[in-house]
């Protein structure tokens, strides 16, 4: 998702008012269910002939150019369907061309895409090899429909775009703690001095850029084959590399659940060094 304020509720907009809206900027009479979602307003529709599709209202705070891009990228994979693989789940139809949902209300753009017989894959401990060939097979079939989509918008300044990580300097000192300020500070002096000199060179395209478990989704019976991707609202023109999916190892999520339990007491120094080079990305040297 590209940057809104966080103080900044999600846009107000009534079940009745999103079937119209369907109606009126897409031709689809259906029924509407409320989904969740962290920014935007997400909805679930189902037509007459039992299609289905979701609406997502966009935060009137975003960038309309962001908006664009974002849409004209799924449509550029062909209606959302990428060659030989998954299509993402909210593959756009169409968009309105803007203005108020309900005046005086701000402007909210819709963006709607068909629906996918799809679900969240199951998490198990230590996915196998099936389920870890079909996400990297998935995320190159993605990489390779976008490799020669271009948009003005394609460079926006993104939180958590990694490539400008030291934008996020000034924020280490606020972090609460001694030990949290200095790893974080370390980190981002390794990525200046190792990461950032070299990928002026490598191959750059737009990317999803948040490719990860919770925005793949599996087909209704097998969790090896993956049937949809969303949640394209972090994707930035950066080097290819940096799409990689992204799951951390099972050992690191375990340690960093215990670690938080502790927080109220800091763990002995020997075992906050180990921890801390576990911790480190392994940064090229």
């Amino acid at each position: 998702m590209s940057w809104v304020p966080c103080s900044m509720p999600p846009p107000a907009v009534t079940e009745a008012e999103v079937a119209a809206l369907a109606q009126a900027r897409f031709g689809l009479a259906v029924a509407v269910r409320p989904l969740t979602g962290e920014r935007d307003r997400n909805f679930h529709l189902r037509a007459a002939d039992g299609a289905e599709y979701v609406l997502k209202v966009i935060h009137p705070a975003e960038d309309p150019a962001v908006s664009d891009f974002q849409s004209r990228a799924l449509l550029h994979g062909g209606g959302g369907r990428h060659p030989a693989g998954a299509a993402p789940a909210s593959a756009a139809l169409g968009r309105g061309a803007g203005g108020a949902v309900a005046p005086p209300r701000p402007a909210r753009l819709p963006r709607a895409g068909a629906g996918l017989p799809a679900r969240p894959p199951a998490a198990p401990a230590a996915p196998g090899p099936a389920q870890r060939a079909a996400v990297g097979a998935t995320l190159a079939r993605l990489d390779l429909a976008l490799r020669a989509f271009r948009h003005p918008a394609e460079d926006h300044a993104l939180m958590w775009d990694i490539q400008h990580a030291l934008r996020l300097r000034p924020l280490v000192a606020q972090l609460p703690g001694a030990e949290d300020r200095a790893l974080a500070g370390a980190v981002l002096e390794r990525f200046a001095t190792h990461a950032l000199p070299v990928l002026p060179g490598l191959r750059r395209q737009v990317i999803h850029n948040d490719f990860n478990p919770h925005n793949i989704l599996a087909d209704a019976a097998r969790d090896d084959v993956v049937a949809g991707i969303i949640d394209f609202g972090d994707m930035v023109r950066a080097p290819l590399v940096q799409d990689r999916p992204r799951r951390p190892p099972t050992r690191w999520r375990r340690r960093a659940t215990r670690w938080k339990a502790r927080r109220s007491s800091p763990p002995p120094s020997t075992a906050s060094a180990r921890w801390r080079r576990r911790r480190s990305p392994s940064w090229p040297t």
